[in-house]
C-alpha cells in the first residue's frame, strides 16, 4: 500500500477559509486548490530510505532540503505552474520548498472546482492527470490549509483548587495526576511554558475544543497548567461534532500529562465529507503535506493523531473476499458501503493516496518531527466496532473480519509510533496496569516491517498461539508499539464531565509524555530543538540495548487477546493475536517508563 507509486486523482469542490485570515473568520469568496507533483520510483525509495534512518541527533533536513530528495525539475514545474496560473490568472500560485506541490490560493469557489477538475482526469485514481502529466493529485482544501497558521491565542486563566470531583455532571474516572504517575512522570516535571516546543494534535471536520471545558477539567481536577498555552491552528472546530469530541480528548490528554508545554489544536480541512468517510484520506493527505513543508520555527516537537481507520489495503481484501464468497454483492456495493455507510470504518479511498501520505509521514520524519498515532478500538479485527449486523452484507462482512487482521492507519505506519491502551490499576494500592481488551493491533498487509522492530517483532513470531498463517501478514509492519491508559479517562465536554477512553486518549497521553522529553532535550541545548524524529526506531534500539528499563508489562500477557472491539462485539480468540512477554501486537512492548526514556533519549 506504501511503497508502490501509482496515479491518484481526488477532486473535492469545497468551501474553504481565506489563507490569509484569522481561523475564526471565514471567507466565503477564497478557496485554494493544492497540486501535488509525481515522485519518481527512485525518489520514493531514496525517501523512505533516508527517512528510516532520521531519529536521535540525526542531521534533519529543511523544507527545501527535501526538494534534493522528492523534488520535481525545475521545468516540469515551471511547466506545472504556467498551466495553473493560466487556468487561473488573478491566482497566487506558490512551490512549496519541497518542490513536489503547488498551492493555487485566492479563487472563488466555480474557479477552484475547475481548476481542480481540469488537473485530474476524469476516470478518477486510474487515468493520468490532463492538465499535465506530471500532477499526481488535485484537490479543494476545505479550511484553513496551513497547519502553521496561528490564530490568536486564549487569554491566561490559571487552574486553582485540588481534585474534588465536583462539578457539571460530576464524573469519575482516573485522575491526571495518576495518569502520570502510572508512567513515571514525577509531579515537579514539566515544561517551560509558552516557550517550549509545541505538541500539536490534528483532525478535520468538526474537530476542535471550547477553553472553557479545558478551564473546567484543569480547575475540577486540580491540574496545574493554563489554557493560555492552547490555540487553535486552522479552525476552530464546531461543538456538538464527533471529531469535537475527540478534539477536545486530545487537547485534554495532551495538556493534563504534557504539563507546561504549547498545545496547537490543528484543523486543516472542515468539511463533514471528511468526517467519518473517504473525505479524510484527502484532509490527512494536505495536512501532512503542507506540514512537512512548513518553516522550522512552525514545526511541533510531537504530532499526535487519534483519527484514522482500517487502512486501505485492508477494506479492499475485505470486499474482494465477500464477492469471492458471496457473488451476490458485487465490489462496488461493497465499498460503497464499508466507505459511505459505515461512520469512520474506511476511509483512504485509493492505495495511490495511501502511497502519498505514508511518503508525506517520511517526510515529517525527515524534519525532525516525532508521531504518535492512536492504534484503533476494535482488536485486531475492527477499527472499533464490528459492521451493521442486521443488514446481509453486514454480517458477512463481520464474518470475513473475524477471520483476519484489519490493520489501522496510521497507526501502521512506518514512521509513527503506534499507541495502544491499557486498563486502570485493578486497585487504587497497585501500579500495574492489565491490557485494554479492545486495544487495536496487528500486522500491515503492505509495509513491511522495519529492520528496527526486526528482532522483536521474530520473538513474538516464535510462538506457537498465532492466528493462521492466512490471516496476517507476518512480514508486516507491526503495532502497536507501546500502551497507554486507554479507559476510564475523565474529561469535560461542553461544560458536562464525562469518562472516556479509547486509544484516543492514549495516543494523545502519548503525545503529552513525549512533549516533555523533546522539551527537556531542547533545555539541555540538543540540536533541532530537541526533536527526536523516528520516534519507533529510537524505542526499539533503546529497549535493546537496555532491557527491561524503559517498559513495564502488562499483568495479563497469559491471558489477553485481540478479540474483541469496544463495542463487546467479539471474533474467536484462534483468529486474534494473545498477549505475550515482551512485544506483542496487543500493547506493543508494553507501558513506557518516563524516567529510562527520559535518560536514554537525552543521550541520544
Amino acid at each position: 500500500m506504501h511503497l508502490r507509486l501509482s496515479t491518484v486523482a481526488a477532486v473535492l469542490a469545497l468551501a474553504v477559509f481565506a489563507l490569509s485570515a484569522p481561523a475564526t473568520a471565514a471567507v466565503a469568496d477564497s478557496h485554494s486548490v493544492l497540486v501535488l507533483l509525481t515522485h519518481s520510483p527512485a525518489q520514493r525509495s531514496a525517501l523512505h530510505a533516508a527517512a528510516l534512518y532520521a531519529f536521535g541527533s540525526h542531521p534533519y533536513r529543511s523544507a527545501s532540503g527535501l526538494a534534493k530528495l522528492v523534488g520535481s525539475p525545475k521545468a516540469t514545474i515551471a511547466a506545472v505552474s504556467g498551466a495553473l496560473a493560466a487556468k487561473a490568472p488573478s491566482a497566487r500560485v506558490v512551490v512549496l520548498p519541497s518542490e513536489d506541490a503547488i498551492l493555487v490560493s485566492g479563487l472563488d469557489a466555480p474557479t477552484a472546482a475547475a481548476l481542480a477538475a481540469t488537473a485530474e482526469p476524469t476516470a478518477p485514481m486510474h487515468a493520468p492527470a490532463v492538465l499535465h502529466p506530471a500532477i499526481e493529485a488535485a484537490f479543494v482544501i476545505h479550511g484553513e490549509a496551513d497547519p502553521t497558521a496561528r490564530a490568536q491565542a486564549l487569554p491566561e486563566v490559571e487552574a486553582t483548587g485540588a481534585a474534588t470531583g465536583a462539578g457539571a455532571g460530576d464524573a469519575s474516572g482516573v485522575p491526571p495526576q495518576l495518569q502520570r504517575e502510572l508512567l513515571g512522570i514525577d509531579a515537579s516535571v514539566r515544561g517551560p511554558g509558552a516557550s517550549g516546543v509545541p505538541v500539536m494534535v490534528w483532525g478535520p471536520g468538526t474537530f476542535g475544543y471550547l477553553a472553557s471545558d479545558l478551564q473546567q477539567y484543569y480547575s475540577q481536577w486540580g491540574v496545574n497548567n493554563s489554557v493560555s498555552l492552547l490555540s487553535h491552528h486552522g479552525a476552530d472546530g464546531t461543538p456538538g461534532g464527533d471529531n469535537f469530541g475527540e478534539g477536545t480528548l486530545d487537547t485534554t490528554q495532551s495538556s493534563a500529562i504534557g504539563l507546561g508545554v504549547p498545545i496547537w489544536v490543528t484543523n486543516t480541512n472542515t468539511s463533514s465529507a471528511n468526517e467519518e468517510g473517504p473525505g479524510f484520506g484527502y484532509a490527512f493527505l494536505g495536512f501532512s503535506t503542507m506540514l512537512a513543508a512548513a518553516d522550522e520555527s512552525k514545526l511541533p516537537g510531537v504530532l499526535s493523531m487519534s483519527l484514522g481507520s482500517i487502512s486501505f489495503e485492508a477494506c479492499s481484501r475485505m470486499c474482494e473476499t465477500l464477492v469471492a464468497k458471496h457473488p451476490i454483492f458485487s465490489l462496488d456495493s461493497c465499498n460503497e458501503f464499508v466507505r459511505f455507510k459505515q461512520r469512520q470504518v474506511c476511509m483512504f479511498p485509493s492505495a495511490a493516496v495511501a502511497d502519498r501520505i505514508e511518503a508525506e509521514l517520511a517526510k515529517i520524519t525527515l524534519r525532525g518531527v516525532s508521531m504518535v498515532a492512536a492504534s484503533g478500538d476494535g482488536g485486531s479485527h475492527f477499527s472499533f466496532q464490528p459492521f451493521d449486523r442486521l443488514s446481509l452484507i453486514g454480517d458477512a462482512l463481520n464474518k470475513i473480519a473475524c477471520a483476519t487482521n484489519s490493520p489501522t492507519y496510521p497507526a501502521s505506519s512506518a514512521y509513527v509510533l503506534g499507541v495502544g491502551g491499557l486498563n486502570p490499576p485493578a486497585s487504587a494500592s497497585s501500579s500495574s496496569q492489565p491490557s485494554w481488551p479492545a486495544s487495536g493491533g496487528g500486522f500491515s498487509w503492505i509495509i513491511p516491517r522495519p529492520a528496527y522492530q526486526d528482532a522483536a517483532v521474530k520473538a513474538y513470531l516464535a510462538n506457537s498461539d498465532l492466528p493462521p498463517a492466512t490471516a496476517f501478514n507476518a512480514s508486516g509492519r507491526a503495532y502497536p508499539d507501546v500502551a497507554v491508559l486507554g479507559n476510564d479517562v475523565p474529561m469535560v465536554i461542553q461544560g458536562s464531565a464525562v469518562v472516556s477512553g479509547g486509544t484516543s486518549a492514549s495516543a494523545p497521553a502519548m503525545g503529552g509524555f513525549m512533549s516533555l522529553i523533546v522539551n527537556a532535550r531542547a533545555a539541555a541545548g540538543k540540536s533541532n530543538s530537541g526533536r527526536l524524529g523516528l520516534l519507533p526506531a529510537l524505542v526499539y534500539s533503546l529497549d535493546a540495548a537496555h532491557p527491561g528499563e524503559l517498559f513495564d508489562e502488562p499483568t495479563d500477557n497469559g491471558s489477553a487477546s485481540s478479540a474483541c472491539t469496544s463495542a463487546g462485539f467479539c471474533c474467536p480468540i484462534d483468529s486474534s493475536f494473545r498477549a505475550a512477554n515482551g512485544f506483542d501486537p496487543i500493547t506493543g512492548l508494553g507501558r513506557p517508563v518516563f524516567p529510562a526514556w527520559l535518560k536514554y533519549m537525552s543521550e541520544a
